[in-house]
């Protein structure tokens, strides 16, 4: 990379497992300190879940982000499951209890918000309780030796994030396998956005109409799923690699997944010009990560 005297590159490394060759060998992407350029014209952004030892004599500065504030959950909660019924006496505190347990955290009330403006009977009490028990099926699968480790994200609010992931599974997407074979296939993309017309030559067994329901009425609108402009899909961390944990349960069907978006990458790939060019290359950008 060529870089003009005196200017100066931003380079953003998003979301990192990994710093250094002391890391976690299990994570879904290598050590990014050899990665890093030493010319001084090169200034680094950072964004990670993880605590890598960086103190204030490090290379870095260090920014911890905080959580929501209590009132700023509640009306987050408020944005979906909007009766102030709900909310009023012995039902507030529950509400408040719910949020301290998720750790305040945006993905996790969300998730649950969802859930309880499609189940109006559900108070937040009973949730809460339907929660914990989701989290300690989640560490009796943990306990399980045949189950490939994983990033550990245990931190405070983190479980209750993958708890309510564990219950949308559990409960809303339980009876629907096309959506659960979906989610597996969504997990196996790069983390980045993904064309609707991937999805689609990946998913092949399902009708391009099906595919379109799964993503929009059983994903998105439970925030299993994040949409953009464009026909672009993405996983948020987290979701992403819950679905890869499911996936490990079934390596038959891991398996067929993979070749599944191995064929549909190369017959995209098959589209590009022998030559390209900027221009030739625009129409493929979403679909190069993957």
């Amino acid at each position: 990379m060529k870089v003009s005297d005196g200017l100066k590159v931003l380079i953003v490394f998003d979301d990192v497992v990994w710093f250094d060759e002391s890391g976690d060998e299990d994570a879904l992407s290598g050590p990014i300190e050899p990665y890093l350029p030493k010319d001084p014209r090169f200034k680094i952004l950072i964004t990670t879940r993880n605590d890598f030892g960086f103190y204030p004599n490090s290379i870095f500065d260090v920014v911890t982000l905080g959580t929501l504030k209590s009132d700023e959950s509640i009306a987050l909660l408020k944005l979906y499951v909007t009766d102030e019924r709900r909310y009023r006496g012995k039902k507030a505190g529950d509400a408040e209890r719910l949020c301290e347990w998720l750790g305040h955290l945006p993905l996790g009330l969300e998730l649950c918000a969802k859930y309880l403006h499609s189940k109006e009977r559900t108070s937040f009490a009973v949730l809460l309780e339907k929660l914990k028990t989701a989290a300690e099926k989640i560490k009796a699968l943990k306990s399980d030796s045949l189950q490939v480790r994983s990033r550990d994200f245990s931190t405070h609010g983190h479980d209750g994030v993958k708890a309510a992931i564990q219950l949308s599974w559990d409960e809303e997407l339980a009876e629907n396998e096309s959506a659960r074979n979906i989610c597996g296939l969504l997990s196996l993309f790069a983390a980045h956005d993904i064309p609707l017309e991937l999805i689609q030559a990946a998913a092949s067994d399902e009708a391009p109409e099906d595919i379109d329901s799964i993503l929009t009425d059983e994903l998105v609108r439970r925030s299993l799923l994040i949409a953009s402009e464009g026909q672009l899909y993405r996983l948020h961390t987290l979701i992403r690699e819950f679905f890869r944990e499911k996936l490990v349960e079934d390596t038959k069907k891991s398996d067929k997944l993979k070749r599944d978006i191995s064929t549909a990458v190369a017959n995209r790939a098959q589209e590009f010009p022998v030559e390209l060019s900027y221009t030739d290359i625009l129409p493929f950008t979403f679909d190069i990560p993957h």
